[in-house]
């Protein structure tokens, strides 16, 4: 008789886990949650200008920007004869022109983080990205990728100690071949930035 009841049993509680499962087919939990939107330069991911401000050597042109806290980044730039305002001037077929660095690339959460840069569009076949590192006593060297390939920063940790361990420094090379080779145009494309916890 025991066998039988405990049979019936784990039968009646099968079929009422069954009934209410088939009592409803969506649910909604509700739950406290908060999403602050911020500038690039102050995000969990920040990019910002080289040595954290504009204005710095190399970097006086207004070529990066933070706009609508946004990174804007326009190659060409320049000032007027005045020494304030900018002025799109461009870039010269056969040339070559680097950035060094162009941005950096801040880790701020708790993750060790793979970091890739890559370009988009038509300014993949002329840009080169590269790791600018510091070698010791403020010399800096730039160890450059692949023309037209993405660069990834392995193994980024997060912030310890204001150590920069967090930061990264990115280089661009721009190479233009001569007129003959290609249409001067105003080339537009987007320079992303993507991580991936370890």
């Amino acid at each position: 008789m025991k066998r039988y009841g405990l049979i019936l049993l784990v039968v009646l509680i099968a079929s009422a886990g069954l009934l209410a499962a088939a009592a409803y087919n969506t649910a909604t939990v509700v739950s406290a949650a908060n999403l602050k939107i911020v500038a690039t330069n102050q995000a969990l991911l920040q990019l910002r200008h080289p040595a954290g401000q504009a204005g710095t050597r190399g970097n006086k042109d207004a070529t990066f920007k933070i706009v609508d806290g946004e990174m804007f980044v326009q190659f060409g730039m320049g000032v007027a004869a005045n020494g304030t305002t900018e002025q799109m001037y461009g870039l010269q077929p056969n040339s070559s022109y680097a950035w060094e660095p162009l941005f950096t690339i801040a880790n701020m959460s708790a993750e060790t983080l793979d970091i890739t840069v890559t370009v988009s569009s038509e300014l993949l076949q002329y840009m080169t990205f590269g790791d600018m590192g510091q070698v010791g006593g403020g010399v800096y060297s730039v160890k450059w990728g692949t023309k037209g390939q993405p660069l990834t920063f392995a193994n980024v940790t997060k912030n310890i100690n204001s150590g920069l361990n967090n930061v990264r420094s990115v280089a661009v090379k721009i190479e233009l071949p001569a007129f003959a080779q290609f249409n001067p145009a105003d080339l537009r494309g987007t320079i992303t930035v993507s991580a991936v916890a370890k």
